[in-house]
């Protein structure tokens, strides 16, 4: 039953997360029209479109997917409510390889490939974090509740027998 749940909550997490995705980057193409394209886009379309991005939408591309990293991983934390370091894990690797996907077909400057995937990472790190904070590992806390239980318990009979 738990793993149903586990890959649950990283369907329900990459799920958000491409949606997010497709919204960023249909913000950007809004945001940023294609100039004279009218027909089908191809590698080399795409790659005049890129080269000829200003840095404004560089940037919104880079924090879109970081949204896409905070938001899927949240989400696979909350459905989940356990592993929360896999779920966040897989949820930015994914992001990150469609990104990296991305820099392979089309020719990106260095500075964006660089920065995505640092900011993916530390994005995953910072949403990690949060969703330990905000108490989403209900394994690990019924875990330590048990510790620390019988701990007590444990302390009690060795007070009760002095």
């Amino acid at each position: 039953m738990a793993s149903l749940r586990r890959v649950r909550a990283l369907l329900v997490g990459m799920v958000v997360a491409f949606v997010l995705t497709l919204v960023v980057e249909n913000m950007v193409f809004r945001f940023f029209p294609a100039e004279n394209q009218t027909g089908e886009w191809t590698q080399e379309t795409m790659a005049a479109y890129v080269g000829g991005l200003p840095t404004g939408a560089f940037i919104l591309m880079i924090v879109g997917w970081c949204l896409c990293i905070f938001a899927g991983g949240m989400m696979a934390c909350l459905v989940g409510l356990q592993h929360l370091a896999h779920m966040v894990g897989v949820v930015t690797m994914a992001v990150l390889a469609g990104s990296v996907a991305n820099f392979v077909m089309v020719d990106y400057p260095r500075w964006v490939v660089i920065s995505t995937v640092f900011a993916g990472l530390i994005t995953g790190l910072l949403t990690y974090s949060l969703a330990e904070k905000l108490g989403l590992d209900r394994e690990r806390q019924a875990a330590e509740a048990a510790q620390t239980k019988g701990k007590k318990v444990r302390g009690q009979k060795a007070s009760g027998a002095k």
